[in-house]
C-alpha cells in the first residue's frame, strides 16, 4: 500500500443461545447438584419439564426422542404421545459478555413431589419467537443407582452400586424388558449388588430380543439400554479367535490346494469347554462348490475319543474354484466350523525363497538394502535366477501404537505410486541377492506423510514360471506428525458436540510436548454451471466457516477438545503455533441419522498380572494402580463370568491375590473396575476405570507332546517311514493321531499352516463378554456456578473339463487315524515317487483329555536332481520344447551320462547331450524340441548316471489331446431313376475316421448296397 488506511469496522455482540452439551443423562443424586447448561448473553432461560413413564421409555429410546435434542416440531409431537408437562418456569444463569457461560440449574425444587421417573427440561431463549428452534433439551434421571451389565454364555449379570458411596446395592428389583416393551423377567439383587438373569432370556430375536435394563426402588430408578453398543476394549489386550460354543470343533484338511480328481482328507476334533473330547457325538462334513451348491456329505458316527477324519472325493469334471467344507452336529443349525480350500489345476512350486529389510526406522526418503535368499525345494541354492522387484507406496492408514489416529491433512491427494526396479537382477551361486530399495520419489505436501511400502519380488524357475512373494513395511513420517482420533463413528448426530483426541508426534515417532491451534470449519460447497463450446461444465466453489477454534499443547498422552455442530459438512484442522509447519485435518458430517451411539469406554485403569501363564491350583497376583481410591469389582471371565469379588483400593499400588480354578479353562481375561464414590464438597463425580489382563492357562496334561521321528533326508522312489512319538497320555487312555506328507511347493501355492489344535484349545481367544455400565452417561452435576429456578406454571459355475494329468506324480499322502501303541508309538509309511524337493509331516494327535501336533520338514532327492519342464498338453502334431534342468546337489561331480526315451512324441536327438560336466552344486540347463504324433498320456524316460555310476531315472507324461470342436453335417442329394449312390470312405473325408459316424435316411424307401468302408458305424 502506498499509505496507510484506517478501517473503522463494528462486530455486532454474539447472539444469545442456550445448549445442553453432550448425550449423558445420569444425574447423581445430591444435595449440591444441578443441570448444566451453557448460555451466551442471556441473564435467565424460560424453562420446561416433562416426565416420562417407565412404561413409555422404551418407546421413547425406539422413536429416537431419547437423549436427541428436540426441535419445536419434535416437541410437539412429544407432548401429544410420549411425556406429559409436569412443571413450568425460568432460570436465572449468570452472564459475561460474549462469553460460554456454564450455570448449574438445581432442579430438587421442581422434582420435590415427583416420582422417581425420566425427564426431559426444555430451555428457550426468552425473547425468541414460540416457533423458534433455538431451544435446547436435557434428558436426566435424578439417581443414586450405578448399574452396569455384562452378557455371556451364561446370561446377564447385573451389578449395581451406589453412586454416592459406590457400595452394593441390595434389595434393587431389576427387570429385563424385551424390544416389543414387554418385562421378561424380574429379580431383586442379593447382598452384593448382584443380579442374574438366565441365557435363554438373552437369546430372543427382534420383539422377543432384550433391550432395557430398568432398575428401582420405593424411591429411585435408573436404567441401561442394551441396545447400544458394548465397551470397545480393544486397546485393552482383547484379541485372539472367537469364543467357542459348548462344542467346539477344531478342522484340518491335509493341506490347502487339490486337483479335480483327488481326495480331501480332514480332521475334526469335537471338544467341550475343557478340551475334553465328546464321544458318541456324530458329525456331518458338507462339501460345497463354488457356486454354493452342496457337492457332498459326509456322516462319521464312530468318532475316536471326539477325532473325526473325513475322506471326501471330488471329481475329475468339477468346477475350480474356492470349495467350501461345514462341520455340523445337525445340518439343521449353524455349521460348528468352516474350513475353505481351492481346487484348480496347479503345478507345485519348486523354488522358495525369504525377504527381509534392515531392523529399524525406514523412511521414504531411505534407500534400505533388500535381502533376498532363494532355494530350490530339494535343499539346492537357488542359483542364477532372475528378479523383479516392485515397489509400492501408499499413504498409512495410521501410526502403529495410536490406533484410530490419522495424521496429515486429509484434502492431500495422493495416488500410490509403483516404481519398478529392474536392470538384469538374478541371484548368485549361493542363492542370495541384496539390492537397494529405491521407493518411488514423493513430492510436495504429500513427503511428510506416513507411508506403507509393499514389496513385491518374482523369481523365475528355469521353466520361466514366477514364484511370487510379499513383504509390507509401515514407513515412518519424515518430520513431525499432528494425529486426530474422532470420538466418534463418522457421523455427529446434529445440534450435539463432535470430540476428538490430539496427539503430536516428534521425528522419532514419539509422543511430545506441542502448541497446536485448532479450528472447526463448516464447509460449504457450490457448483456453477456454465455452458463452453455446446457443452455444460460445472465449477465447485468451496467456502468454509470458522464455527469454533482453540489452543491447546499436546503431550505425552491424547488431548481432548470438542465443538458443538449443527447439520452440514465439517472440517477440523490443527496446526503446530510456531516452529516449523506441521498440520493436520480431518473431515465429517454432522446430520439427522447418526450410527448407534457407543457410551464412552472406561478410563484405563493400570493393571497386571505376576505370571504369564499359570497352573489349575497357583495363586495369581494382581497389580492394581488406580488414580483415586475406590471399590474394585474384579472380574474373571471367558464367554462367560467364572468368578467376581469386591476389594477396597487405595490411590496407588494394590495387590489382590486370585485363586486360579479349573474353571478358568484354556484363558481367561481378569479385569478391575475401579468405581469412585461422588464427592461433593470436594467438586467429584462418581467416575470409573476398567483395566483387563490375559491370564494363559498352561494346559499341563491337556497338551500332548508330539515328536515326528525320521531322518532328515529321504530318496524318492520308495517308502518315507516316520514314528510318532506321544507323550503326555494319560493313563487309561487311548491316543490316535493322523500325519499328511505333502509337497511343500503345493502348501506354499495357498500359504498353508501345519494344523495346530493346541493354538486352537488353548490360545488366547477374544472375551467373550459384553460389558456396558452408565457411568459414560453421568452428567456432572459440580460443574459451574449455581443458578436458581423460579416456577412460572403447573405443569458361479467354474470350468467343468477333465484335468490333464500331472507331468509328474504329486507327492500328497495322508494317513490316519492310526492307535497309538501302549509305548506311546506309531510308525506311519509313506509311498514317495520319483520327487526331489521337501516333504512336510504334519501329526495332529489326540486323547479323551489331550491334544498335540508335530510338523517336520524332510528332503527328498537324488544326489543329482533332474528337473523337467513339459508343456500341459499339446495337439497331434504340436510342436514344443521340453526344458532341462540338472542340479548337483551331494556326492560326486563329473561327468555325468544322459540318455532319454520316448513313445508317442518324437524328441530332436540332436539337441540332447549325451553326457554334461557337472561341478559341486552346479547347473547344467538345455531344451529338447518336441513334436506330438498322437492321441495318448506318453511317456518320457530321462536316465542320468553319475560319476559313481548310479543310475537315476526320471518318468514323465505328455499329455497329447486332440481338442477339435464336435463337427455334424447334413447333405440332402436327389437320386433319379437307375442312379446311385456308394456309402464309402469318402463319406467322410476331412473328419477322423477312428471317431466318425454317419446316418442315412432315404424316402421313398430304396435298395442299399453299402461298400465295404474302414471306419463305418
Amino acid at each position: 500500500m502506498v499509505k496507510d488506511v484506517t478501517i473503522t469496522q463494528y462486530v455486532r455482540d454474539r447472539s444469545p443461545s442456550v445448549a445442553f452439551t453432550g448425550r449423558s443423562y445420569v444425574l447423581p443424586r445430591s444435595s449440591d447438584a444441578g443441570l448444566p447448561i451453557e448460555t451466551v448473553n442471556l441473564t435467565e432461560v424460560d424453562l420446561t419439564l416433562r416426565r416420562v413413564s417407565d412404561r413409555n421409555l422404551l418407546r421413547a429410546i425406539q422413536d429416537s426422542f431419547f437423549g436427541e435434542q428436540m426441535n419445536n416440531y419434535l416437541v410437539r409431537e412429544f407432548d401429544r404421545e410420549v411425556g406429559e408437562t409436569i412443571w413450568q418456569g425460568v432460570g436465572e444463569v449468570e452472564q459475561q459478555l460474549n462469553l460460554d457461560v456454564t450455570t448449574r440449574l438445581p432442579m430438587g425444587d421442581a422434582l420435590a413431589d415427583q416420582p422417581p421417573g425420566i425427564y426431559a427440561l426444555t430451555a428457550r431463549v426468552p425473547s425468541e419467537d414460540e416457533y423458534s428452534d433455538n431451544i435446547a433439551t436435557q434428558w436426566f434421571v435424578l439417581s443414586d443407582l450405578g448399574l452396569a451389565s455384562m452378557s455371556g454364555s451364561d446370561g446377564l449379570h447385573v451389578f449395581i452400586r451406589g453412586l454416592g458411596d459406590a457400595k452394593g446395592k441390595s434389595d434393587v428389583s431389576v427387570q429385563l424388558i424385551s424390544q416389543a416393551n414387554r418385562v421378561l423377567a424380574e429379580a431383586k439383587s442379593d447382598a452384593s449388588g448382584h443380579v442374574q438373569f438366565d441365557p435363554g432370556l438373552t437369546r430372543g430375536t427382534q420383539g422377543a430380543a432384550p433391550a432395557l435394563l430398568v432398575a428401582r426402588t420405593e424411591d429411585d430408578i435408573a436404567f441401561l439400554s442394551l441396545k447400544d453398543p458394548a465397551f470397545d476394549l480393544s486397546d485393552r489386550g482383547v484379541e485372539g479367535r472367537e469364543p467357542a460354543g459348548p462344542v467346539d470343533v477344531f478342522l484340518a484338511t491335509d493341506r490347502g490346494a487339490y486337483r479335480a480328481g483327488e481326495v480331501i482328507e480332514a480332521t475334526a476334533l469335537a471338544r467341550d469347554s475343557q478340551a475334553r473330547g465328546i464321544d458318541g457325538l456324530p458329525l456331518v462334513a458338507v462339501l460345497t462348490r463354488p457356486d454354493g451348491v452342496e457337492y457332498s456329505r459326509h456322516l462319521s458316527n464312530d468318532g475316536l475319543a471326539g477325532g473325526h477324519v473325513f475322506s471326501m472325493p471330488i471329481g475329475a469334471t468339477v468346477p475350480r474354484g474356492t470349495w467350501r467344507i461345514e462341520v455340523h452336529s445337525d445340518p439343521d443349525t449353524p455349521a460348528l466350523v468352516t474350513k475353505t480350500v481351492l481346487v484348480e489345476d496347479f503345478l507345485p512350486e519348486r523354488i522358495d525363497f525369504d525377504l527381509s529389510l534392515p531392523e529399524g526406522r525406514i523412511t521414504a526418503s531411505d534407500t534400505p538394502d533388500l535381502s533376498i535368499e532363494a532355494k530350490y525345494l530339494f535343499g539346492a541354492p537357488g542359483a542364477d535366477l532372475p528378479a523383479e522387484i516392485r515397489v509400492r507406496l501408499s499413504r498409512a492408514s495410521g501410526i502403529e501404537g495410536w490406533d484410530g489416529f490419522t495424521f496429515g491433512r486429509h484434502d492431500i491427494t495422493f495416488d500410490p505410486r509403483t516404481r519398478y526396479m529392474d536392470g538384469g537382477l538374478r541371484s548368485g551361486a549361493d542363492g542370495t541377492l541384496s539390492v537397494p530399495l529405491e521407493f518411488p520419489a514423493i513430492e510436495g505436501d504429500a513427503a511428510s506423510l506416513p507411508m506403507t511400502a509393499e514389496v513385491v519380488v518374482s523369481m523365475s524357475e528355469g521353466s520361466g514360471r514366477p514364484v511370487e512373494r510379499r513383504l509390507s513395511r509401515d514407513l515412518a513420517a519424515s518430520g513431525r506428525v499432528i494425529g486426530i482420533k474422532p470420538l466418534f463413528d463418522g457421523v455427529v448426530k446434529e445440534g450435539s458436540e463432535a470430540r476428538f483426541q490430539l496427539i503430536g508426534l516428534d521425528a522419532e515417532g514419539a509422543a511430545s510436548d506441542m502448541p497446536v491451534k485448532w479450528t472447526l470449519n463448516r464447509v460449504r460447497t457450490t457448483y456453477e454451471w456454465y455452458r463452453l463450446y455446446g457443452q455444460w461444465n460445472w465449477e465447485p466453489t468451496v467456502v468454509r466457516t470458522e464455527m469454533a477454534s482453540g489452543t491447546v499443547t499436546l503431550g505425552n498422552a491424547p488431548v481432548e477438545i470438542g465443538a458443538d455442530v449443527d447439520w452440514g459438512n465439517y472440517e477440523l484442522v490443527v496446526e503446530r503455533d510456531g516452529g516449523t509447519y506441521v498440520a493436520a485435518s480431518t473431515e465429517f458430517w454432522a446430520g439427522w441419522y447418526v450410527p448407534a451411539d457407543a457410551t464412552s469406554t472406561p478410563d484405563t485403569l493400570e493393571l497386571s498380572l505376576d505370571k504369564p501363564a499359570y497352573r489349575s491350583g497357583e495363586v495369581a497376583t494382581l497389580r492394581l494402580v488406580p488414580r483415586y481410591a475406590g471399590t474394585a469389582l474384579i472380574t474373571v471371565m471367558s464367554h462367560r463370568l467364572i468368578d467376581m469379588q469386591t476389594v477396597a483400593v487405595t490411590e496407588g499400588e494394590n495387590t489382590i491375590p486370585l485363586t486360579v480354578t479349573d474353571e478358568w479353562g484354556a484363558g481367561a481375561y481378569v479385569s478391575a473396575t475401579v468405581i469412585r464414590p461422588m464427592d461433593a464438597p470436594a467438586g467429584q463425580n462418581p467416575a470409573r476405570s476398567l483395566g483387563l489382563a490375559h491370564a494363559s492357562i498352561d494346559p499341563g496334561a491337556k497338551a500332548l507332546d508330539v515328536t515326528l521321528i525320521t531322518g532328515e533326508t529321504s530318496k524318492p522312489r520308495g517308502p518315507l517311514t516316520a514314528t510318532v512319538q506321544v507323550d503326555g497320555i494319560t493313563e487309561g487312555e487311548t491316543a490316535y493321531v493322523t500325519v499328511a506328507a505333502t509337497d511343500l511347493g503345493i502348501l506354499n501355492i495357498t500359504g498353508f499352516q501345519s494344523p495346530d489344535p493346541q493354538g486352537h484349545y488353548f490360545g488366547q481367544r477374544k472375551l467373550g463378554v459384553e460389558m456396558r455400565d452408565l457411568y459414560g452417561r453421568l452428567i456432572d452435576g459440580l460443574d459451574g456456578s449455581m443458578g436458581r429456578i423460579r416456577s412460572g406454571g403447573d405443569g458361479a459355475d467354474g470350468a467343468r473339463f477333465n484335468s490333464p494329468p500331472p507331468t509328474e506324480d504329486l507327492v500328497a499322502r495322508f494317513s490316519g487315524p492310526v492307535t497309538i501303541g501302549p509305548d506311546g508309538r506309531a510308525e506311519v509309511s509313506f509311498d514317495i515317487p520319483e520327487f526331489n524337493g521337501t516333504v512336510r509331516l504334519a501329526a495332529v494327535a489326540w486323547s479323551s483329555t489331550g491334544v498335540g501336533q508335530a510338523e517336520k520338514d524332510v528332503l527328498v532327492r537324488d544326489p543329482v536332481v533332474v528337473t523337467a519342464s513339459l508343456p500341459r498338453f499339446l495337439a497331434p502334431g504340436d510342436s514344443s520344447r521340453m526344458l532341462l534342468e540338472v542340479v548337483h546337489a551331494e556326492g560326486p561331480a563329473g561327468r555325468m551320462g544322459l540318455d532319454i526315451t520316448a513313445q508317442g512324441v518324437t524328441l530332436n536327438a540332436t539337441a540332447i547331450p549325451s553326457d554334461i560336466d557337472l561341478g559341486d552344486l552346479g547347473k547344467a540347463s538345455f531344451a529338447v524340441p518336441i513334436t506330438a504324433i498322437s492321441e495318448g498320456d506318453h511317456a518320457i524316460t530321462v536316465a542320468l548316471t553319475t560319476p559313481d555310476g548310479l543310475v537315476l531315472r526320471k518318468s514323465l507324461t505328455v499329455p497329447v489331446r486332440n481338442n477339435d470342436p464336435e463337427v455334424s453335417q447334413t447333405r440332402r442329394f436327389s437320386l433319379a431313376a437307375g442312379e446311385t449312390f456308394t456309402f464309402d470312405d469318402n463319406v467322410f473325408a476331412g473328419l477322423r475316421l477312428d471317431t466318425a459316424s454317419a446316418l442315412v435316411a432315404a424316402w421313398p424307401i430304396g435298395t442299399f448296397r453299402c461298400a465295404a468302408a474302414a471306419g463305418l458305424a
